[in-house]
């Protein structure tokens, strides 16, 4: 997946960019978030989840303003659920923009966003001070994929790059959460600076790697190859 800084013309893939939420919420003004985005109980002192998924709502606006040009405060993000219409959660767009493609993933600790001109997913997850995961492995994972977590020097990281890559092809309509186990995304990749790695899934692009400022385990995947940056601030 090739930095941004090294690329020459237009981009064609999504930008994908991760970071702390105290770093988005430090260096953009958060009143671009507004009343329909912004979940009850940000700005209090016990809102690490609230102020992670603001964090990523003004995340997704960056690399927004990056790909187009435009000003961040030119967009607005807004959900929908397919199933039962509601505006809290579901699939992100930028209303007034059709065209163009995001994503967005929240932890407390750490966020991700992704902004591109064809379909992108982006998932993020902090490893756990016990080096826990997000499910009972059997339940989410092929035999080959539990083969290589059982044989990786660090199980933990090898499970949650499978387990982020899984959730960009849920986002992207390609899987379910029912069906992980028969959606395989083993094998190791070509290595990424960053240490990273890219591979395919049929058509599709995908690539993770670690987040140096959370140690978070990011994953991106598109119809086109993702492009990374560096979140650097407004």
């Amino acid at each position: 997946m090739p930095n941004r800084a090294a690329l020459e013309g237009p981009v064609s893939g999504a930008i994908v960019v991760s970071a702390a939420p105290r770093q988005v919420l430090a260096a953009l003004d958060r009143r671009l978030v507004v009343r329909g985005e912004r979940p009850p109980g940000v700005g209090s002192r016990r809102a690490r989840p609230q102020e992670a998924r603001a964090a990523a709502h003004l995340l997704v606006r960056w690399c927004a303003a990056r790909l187009t040009g435009r000003p961040r405060a030119a967009f607005m993000v807004v959900h929908r659920c397919p199933e039962c219409g509601s505006r809290d959660h579901g699939r992100p767009s930028m209303a007034g923009f059709p065209e163009l493609h995001i994503s967005l993933a929240h932890r407390p600790g750490a966020v991700a966003a992704a902004a591109g001109w064809s379909p992108v997913g982006v998932d993020i997850e902090v490893p756990g001070p016990r080096g826990g995961a997000p499910g009972p492995v059997p339940d989410v994972l092929s035999p080959a994929e539990i083969a290589q977590v059982r044989a990786a020097a660090d199980p933990t990281s090898a499970f949650l790059r499978l387990w982020v890559r899984k959730e960009c092809l849920v986002k992207l309509g390609v899987a379910t959460l029912d069906s992980l186990r028969e959606v395989d995304v083993a094998g190791a990749g070509d290595p990424l600076v960053g240490e990273g790695t890219a591979t395919r899934y049929g058509r599709l692009h995908v690539a993770d790697w670690i987040d140096g400022t959370t140690g978070a385990v990011v994953a991106a995947v598109g119809s086109e190859q993702p492009v990374r940056e560096v979140f650097l601030g407004a």
